[in-house]
């Protein structure tokens, strides 16, 4: 017997199957936002990587830990582990390095042969190493006092020896000085003040000079130190904000998996409940011998799945705007994270660019020499089409800068690094390698026709002419040329073209010698 109608079936049925539509959009949307979450965090992770060698194992694990899915616990456990690495990398000692102190003690106890000056630069190494010297200026007055002569000095009865000997200690010195500062890598903010002290490195060789050059070389590396202690201060503020974002994402992730394994629960309740309910019913009725009680039992059921319905309906209701509240709250930071990643990647790219040319001519520097010489060595090794190498070294640049000035001479470097640029192939690599040197990197080449090429700019060069304060001023160039061979790796193609240069130069300049 049967006391439903199949309208009320169809009706119940229908709001039944509203219910699990409802919910397993919840779960899609769910699981949506879940792999949303995993590529955002991938994709930050692979940004953040290399900024910091020592956090980098701790992004790989963060990485693999969202690659395939969200695993919560994990997650958890790699991002404390990077917020302890953040917080720790300023205790991180940096090596210490005193090259140039260890470079002018050497040079003046090879210098002097006394023994007993000799053990005075020792005893005065050993203070400097253990800090003993307040400033810079008790340092120098302690080389002084060793260096000064006495009264039963032979020095004093050969002045012109000791004055000989300081031109060859300072002019040393400044050498030495000048190939420290040409191995830096020097920051774009500070190269116009590193090519200033190259030119003064370059033509200052009195003693009275080498102080203040001296003190120049100290200030700008301690200018530079504190320009990069700044940017992996700003870097370790980046890293510990996305740490902090990342672990939010984290918990509203697990909050939402929460809701959505809850509302799971409740629905699989509700289903056993009405499928109870129901099952009393069909006993009930099977058994029922009077009509009035059996109304009254099946009244009560329905009014029971009713109001069990209803409640899940509303539990179901508030859980929904839960979950689309915390959707909502994550879909936004991950929009704000997005940007922020694509902002930091922009700035990235520029300061790179930037990083990668000389700020005189505009064009490559020494450190994009090295990355393009790599990329072009390591297509050699594989392909062994034809590469070769070009220095290019301005004749008597000195002078031009001792005759008629720097800005003369940084005009000479102008018009030089634009003349190799505009005749020269788009495939061919110039950079200004430091001071008046350039290279010229030409892949598909060999040394044959590097040097057709090299004497044809060395003739456009050298019909070039300018004008400086009313002045003419004529420029010429000298190159050495050498191509990659069986087992050559980029220091010896760079020796032989190097010792190419210093015989074209040897030879009376403004030419160009295949090494």
């Amino acid at each position: 017997m049967n006391f439903f109608n199949k309208s009320d079936e169809d009706k119940w049925k229908e709001k039944y199957l509203n219910l699990l539509d409802q919910q397993e959009l919840a779960e899609k949307l769910s699981v949506e936002n879940e792999e949303l979450l995993c590529k955002t965090v991938v994709r930050l992770a692979l940004i953040a990587k290399g900024f910091q060698k020592p956090l980098d194992p701790y992004i790989d694990k963060i990485y693999n830990a969202v690659k395939s899915g969200l695993q919560n616990t994990q997650l958890k456990q790699d991002l404390e582990a990077l917020t302890r690495a953040v917080l720790t990398l300023n205790e991180i000692e940096e090596p210490d390095s005193a090259e140039v102190t260890s470079l002018l003690f050497e040079f003046l106890v090879t210098l002097y042969s006394d023994e007993t000056k000799v053990e005075a630069f020792r005893q005065i190494e050993k203070k400097q190493h253990h800090n003993e010297f307040k400033s810079r200026n008790d340092l120098f007055n302690a080389l002084l006092a060793v260096t000064e002569p006495t009264s039963d000095s032979k020095e004093l009865h050969a002045p012109e020896s000791v004055d000989s000997t300081e031109r060859i200690a300072t002019k040393t010195v400044c050498s030495q000085l000048l190939i420290l500062l040409n191995d830096l890598e020097v920051p774009f903010e500070f190269e116009a003040r590193a090519q200033l002290l190259r030119d003064q490195l370059q033509t200052s060789h009195n003693a009275a000079s080498l102080k203040s050059l001296l003190n120049q070389f100290v200030s700008l590396l301690v200018s530079i130190k504190n320009h990069m202690e700044l940017e992996q201060n700003d870097i370790q503020e980046f890293l510990s904000y996305i740490t902090d974002q990342l672990t939010e994402l984290g918990l509203q992730a697990s909050d939402a998996n929460a809701a959505s394994h809850q509302s799971t629960l409740s629905r699989n309740k509700l289903d056993q409940f009405v499928a109870e309910q129901m099952q009393d019913l069909q006993k009930t009725s099977a058994s029922a011998t009077n009509l009035d009680p059996l109304k009254q039992i099946i009244s009560m059921r329905l009014e029971a799945i009713a109001q069990q319905i209803k409640l899940h309906r509303e539990q179901e209701e508030q859980q929904r705007l839960f979950a689309e509240k915390q959707l909502d709250e994550l879909s936004c930071r991950i929009l704000k994270m997005e940007t922020e990643a694509v902002e930091l990647k922009s700035s990235l790219v520029m300061a790179h660019n930037k990083a990668l040319r000389d700020p005189l001519t505009g064009i490559g520097n020494r450190i994009s020499f090295d990355e393009r010489m790599e990329t072009e060595f390591s297509r050699w090794l594989r392909y062994k089409t034809p590469l070769s190498l070009i220095i290019w070294d301005i004749d008597n640049f000195k002078k031009i800068n001792d005759t008629f000035g720097h800005k003369a001479g940084d005009k000479t470097l102008k018009i030089i690094a634009q003349l190799l640029s505009e005749n020269c192939r788009n495939s061919d690599f110039l950079c200004r390698f430091g001071g008046e040197e350039f290279t010229m990197l030409l892949p598909n080449t060999d040394s044959e026709s590097a040097l057709t090429l090299a004497n044809k700019l060395r003739m456009i060069i050298e019909r070039t002419r300018f004008l400086s304060s009313g002045k003419t001023i004529e420029i010429t160039i000298s190159s050495g040329i050498s191509d990659f061979k069986d087992n050559d790796v980029p220091e010896t193609v760079f020796e032989r073209a190097d010792q190419a240069l210093y015989q074209a130069k040897n030879n009376g300049r403004n030419q160009c010698i295949i090494g």
